[in-house]
């Protein structure tokens, strides 16, 4: 039997947060004027964003089954906490800014479970075995920093431990209801499997091959400059980065430039010298130093600043080569996407979505900032 794409997104699962209704049947609002089956979008006049909003107050309701405020903010805290878990040693900044991203798109991701949910139970789909075994990962770091067993996870009634509990069982219960859809259409073969290889290995000698006359293009630019050609004239005309102006990089302290080489030779090549070409990260550069000033030293008060002019060439990017597993996981969620997208749409074309507070929760909260 198929690998029931194992490789799920963490976040993914965590978007199986629901309100106080979550365990009754869903069902549109009273006074709705449409039944569930036949679909309808409403939003209320009452425009608050989400910092706005009260405890119990509804921001997004699917037939009936609310994302309360009180909800959400469980959940992104969820989120945070795993998040934590899969990432020891993440950086707080990195943490916000993580946090902040995925603020703003827990509403359209409960959306959609709850869209998928509700039709995995009216067809009466069930979960199987298979289908959480490929989650139990998630219970076990969770189970792990909570200092319990999974067992005990299993009993436990902290909020940010069901939240990610139901999540699973939700996540599982999709799983089984993708399968009942598509079938062997999701099965990714062996021979599926070579043919990827085979896509991969021919991209990648395309991309060393490109890179080899890369280079060589970008060593006869560094003799054009080196020999006395205008530095802006060839960057104009050589140069793939879109936004700088006549080959101006820009004006740089030491940890502003990521690449040692690079930087090294902006603050050691005399005001005027050329050096390069650098294979970076970026592509391979080329750069002039046009001004430096200040002094390069750390007890420095006044440190040192330098203004570089820059040639920039690209290079093609290899695809790195999977292991059987997670190219397998990959193929499946490549195709999974191609066929669940018309089949989605077709399902939220049938669901009552309601907003209460309306649906620009982000641009109002900026406004009022």
């Amino acid at each position: 039997m198929m690998s029931r794409l194992k490789s799920v997104c963490l976040c993914t699962v965590l978007a199986a947060v629901c309100g106080c209704d979550k365990k009754s049947d869903p069902a549109p609002s009273k006074g709705a004027g449409s039944s569930a089956a036949q679909g309808k979008f409403v939003v209320g006049t009452d425009a608050r964003p989400i910092e706005a909003l009260a405890a119990e107050d509804v921001i997004v309701a699917v037939n009936g089954v609310a994302l309360k405020r009180k909800d959400y903010d469980a959940l992104l805290l969820s989120i945070e906490q795993m998040y934590r878990a899969y990432n020891p040693k993440l950086r707080m900044a990195d943490l916000e800014t993580q946090r902040l991203k995925r603020a703003k798109t827990l509403v359209s991701e409960f959306i959609t479970k709850q869209v998928l949910v509700q039709e995995a139970r009216r067809r009466g789909v069930k979960a199987t075995p298979e289908d959480r075994a490929g989650l139990q990962e998630v219970l076990q770091k969770l189970a792990k920093k909570e200092g319990m067993t999974v067992d005990e996870l299993a009993k436990s009634d902290n909020p940010t431990v069901r939240i990610v509990r139901e999540g699973v069982e939700d996540q599982a219960l999709i799983l089984a209801l993708r399968q009942a859809e598509f079938g062997d259409r999701l099965k990714v073969t062996e021979a599926d499997l070579q043919a990827a290889r085979e896509r991969i290995k021919r991209y990648n000698e395309m991309c060393e091959q490109t890179n080899v006359m890369v280079k060589a293009r970008a060593q006869r630019i560094c003799e054009r400059l080196r020999n006395g050609e205008d530095f802006a004239k060839v960057a104009q005309e050589t140069s793939e980065v879109k936004g700088d102006t006549k080959g101006v990089w820009g004006t740089f302290v030491r940890g502003e430039i990521e690449d040692a080489l690079v930087r090294n030779a902006a603050f050691t090549v005399p005001v005027g010298g050329i050096a390069g070409p650098f294979d970076t990260s970026d592509g391979m550069i080329i750069i002039k130093v046009l001004e430096r000033s200040g002094v390069d030293s750390p007890v420095a008060t006044d440190g040192a600043a330098v203004t570089l002019g820059r040639v920039l060439l690209l290079l093609g990017e290899t695809q790195k080569v999977l292991d059987d597993k997670t190219l397998r996981s990959e193929l499946e969620r490549v195709r999974l996407l191609k066929l669940q997208r018309p089949w989605l749409a077709e399902l939220q074309s049938q669901a009552r979505v309601e907003f209460p507070h309306g649906t620009n929760f982000w641009k109002k909260a900026k406004n009022r900032q």
